[in-house]
């Protein structure tokens, strides 16, 4: 979903996946879902190097936690996690605290982040999504 939400917004997205035996259906998918490349964490810097998309990432989205791609983002960039299907910490390189500046932050959808939004801005942003599908902009 976020990797359609972008695409309506213009933003460009590098999908991060496992290698798996179906590699080619599923980088189809997620490439016709509007992810811009769909890579490995082993061949992330080598293909984004080559895809040319633009600026340095300077956000990163981690569902997966333990070792993520954190070299690849830029200067000031943050890592947001938001699940942990490793059941591994995630591991944060000092050199990238010091000389990256890289920020760290968690994500719950349903608990704090809820709470904050309240039941209108809740309301306004399902609104939004189920208008995306409904434009046939957003599969579920």
């Amino acid at each position: 979903l976020v990797t359609q939400l972008a695409r309506a917004r213009g933003v460009k997205t590098v999908s991060v996946i496992r290698p798996r035996p179906d590699w080619e259906a599923i980088v189809q998918r997620l490439k016709g879902l509007g992810a811009d490349l769909v890579t490995t964490n082993s061949a992330l810097k080598e293909d984004l190097k080559a895809a040319k998309l633009g600026p340095t990432p300077l956000l990163g989205l981690n569902c997966v936690g333990g070792t993520s791609a954190l070299a690849v983002l830029g200067e000031g960039g943050t890592l947001v996690t938001y699940g942990g299907m490793s059941m591994q910490p995630v591991t944060i390189p000092t050199s990238l605290l010091i000389f990256k500046d890289l920020q760290f932050k968690g994500f719950w959808l349903s608990g704090r982040f809820a709470r904050e939004q309240g039941a209108v801005k809740r309301a306004a942003s399902l609104d939004y999504l189920a208008k995306l599908a409904a434009q046939g902009q957003l599969q579920t």
